[in-house]
């Protein structure tokens, strides 16, 4: 992990590596996780060669195997030095335009969206 005062860019999470990694370490195949998860094993392949994923994948392998992923930037958040992690300056977001999700089950005055 990355030390504290340590540009956190330098040393990004690669979470299909360690994904990888851990199924090895169970000593399960590629296809045992495609079935766990539901998706072609070429797609588990695919999640190998990715620095990052959707969490609700990222969720599903966790349960699958029985490994909490999300750990691994929690311990990456609580390494680096916070102030080091700048987000984008906010004029960068002044001219973005939202279109309502009718689908969206958080569609009120509380979506986040809406509140940018």
């Amino acid at each position: 992990m990355t030390k504290k005062n340590q540009d956190p860019s330098t040393e990004p999470i690669f979470i299909g590596k360690i994904i990888k990694e851990e199924l090895r370490r169970q000593e399960r195949s590629v296809t045992w996780l495609s079935r766990k998860i539901n998706c072609d094993r070429r797609n588990v392949y695919d999640i190998f060669s990715r620095p990052y994923i959707d969490t609700g994948l990222l969720l599903k392998i966790s349960m699958a195997l029985n490994v909490n992923f999300f750990a691994v930037y929690n311990e990456y958040m609580q390494s680096v030095d916070i102030q080091q992690i700048t987000p984008p300056p906010r004029h960068q977001f002044r001219n973005l335009t939202l279109t309502p999700n009718p689908n969206c089950s958080m569609h009120n005055a509380q979506c986040i969206m809406h509140n940018l």
